[in-house]
């Protein structure tokens, strides 16, 4: 609706400037194409204007000074057919003021030319010569605008000052042919005349001074001199170098920062890789230590100080033959190695140390691993256990099943960790 209303407003200022401008062109000759150029470059900057990017406008010689007046209005929105500027200034309609003041010129000028026809019959407001030409809504016609206000006002005062003392004595020589008639009718159309003038003074002196506060307005607020939009310019020039210059240490952060990131990547993938081969040399370590120990037995609470200073290898084999008989051995087992393993030594009361043993038969070390699982074996009244002897790592993970091993222990199935 908003929009509607717009274009018919739009419109109807149209009609009106081409009636204006025909009247103008039959009254002042070559006025028309003037103020058609004047109309044109009205519309472009109006149209730069709604744009945002106000655009540069240069004024020939041949051009009217209205056209200056858009000049100020360059950097103003289009908003509901007002032209709105940055300090709040708003002109409603220019064009329309322009327009009136134009025709409160031009009937005043005719009221002028028809009141002179019979110069004896005139007024002190003929004679001043204050018919005159509308001003004109530019920067340059400040000047004229001022000095419109003051003839407007100059013609209120004079106009009401005929309209209240009356025009007898300007018929005194009719009054003495025909005072009846001639008094009634050329006081009716003078007084009529003189009406119609002091309407169209009061008009002409209020847009004047709305026009004249517009100018200074305008060229206090609007146009800003170019001393001081030389240290602006020096400034927008230096932030646009400084942003430049950020524009360039970002690029290049930027690109380093892509090189690194590849590096991490890069990286990231050879950890990966290093983590995956670490995990496998532990199990084939792991591996290796365990296929070590295939000739290794542990033997469990062996009480301290049972060797009674014999060699540890001598008291073991002597030790399995004696709890063993000869169910297993018919001999003493050969042995590489026996030893405690190795710690402080428990106090009384607490668990001894096992002996870690190294059979020289692997089927040996078989043989007396599978009869004690069978049988239960005893040394000085204290049960003796014989194990694999495990990595710490496998034991660990060995040891997890203890609770199951335990419940299957008291339920009475048998199992065995391969």
């Amino acid at each position: 609706m908003d929009t509607e209303a717009a274009r018919g407003t739009r419109k109807d200022g149209e009609d009106i400037r081409g009636i204006v401008i025909n009247i103008l062109g039959n009254v002042v000759p070559g006025i028309s194409e003037r103020m058609e150029e004047a109309v044109d470059i009205a519309r472009i900057l109006a149209r730069h204007a709604e744009k945002g990017c106000p655009p540069e406008v240069t004024l020939t010689g041949d051009a009217p000074e209205v056209l200056e007046a858009f000049t100020y209005v360059i950097q103003t929105s289009i908003r509901n057919g007002e032209y709105q500027g940055k300090n709040g200034l708003k002109v409603i309609r220019l064009l329309n003021s322009k327009t009136v003041q134009i025709m409160i010129g031009v009937l005043t000028l005719l009221t002028g030319i028809v009141s002179t026809v019979y110069i004896s019959l005139t007024s002190v407001f003929v004679h001043s010569g204050l018919p005159y030409w509308g001003s004109l809504i530019v920067k340059a016609s400040l000047g004229m605008n001022i000095f419109s206000i003051i003839t407007a006002g100059i013609a209120i005062i004079l106009l009401s000052g005929e309209l209240v003392i009356g025009i007898d004595r300007y018929f005194s020589y009719y009054y003495r042919t025909d005072p009846s008639e001639l008094k009634r009718a050329y006081e009716t159309l003078f007084r009529g005349i003189r009406g119609v003038l002091l309407v169209f003074a009061v008009l002409e002196f209020i847009i004047s001074i709305c026009v004249s506060a517009f100018a200074c307005k305008a060229n206090a607020c609007c146009c800003p001199s170019q001393e001081s939009i030389g240290p602006l310019q020096s400034s927008v020039n230096a932030l646009r170098e400084s942003v430049e210059g950020f524009q360039s240490r970002l690029t290049a952060t930027e690109t380093l920062a892509g090189e690194n990131f590849e590096k991490v990547s890069a990286a990231e993938n050879a950890i990966k890789t290093l983590q995956t081969q670490n995990a496998s040399l532990l199990d084939r370590i792991e591996d290796l230590e365990n296929r070590s120990r295939r000739a290794n037995l542990r033997i469990v609470n062996v009480p301290e100080g049972s060797e009674n200073g014999k060699d540890p290898v001598t008291f073991v084999a002597e030790l399995l033959l004696e709890m063993t008989g000869t169910e297993v051995f018919d001999n003493p087992p050969t042995l590489e190695r026996a030893h405690r393993s190795p710690g402080q030594k428990p106090a009384d009361g607490r668990k001894p140390c096992p002996f870690v043993v190294c059979f020289h038969r692997f089927q040996e070390k078989e043989r007396l691993l599978r009869w004690a699982r069978q049988h239960e074996m005893k040394y000085k009244g204290n049960l003796v256990r014989i194990y694999q002897d495990l990595s710490a790592t496998l034991s660990r993970k060995r040891s997890s099943y203890n609770g199951i091993k335990q419940s299957l222990y008291q339920k009475g199935i048998r199992f065995q960790l391969l």
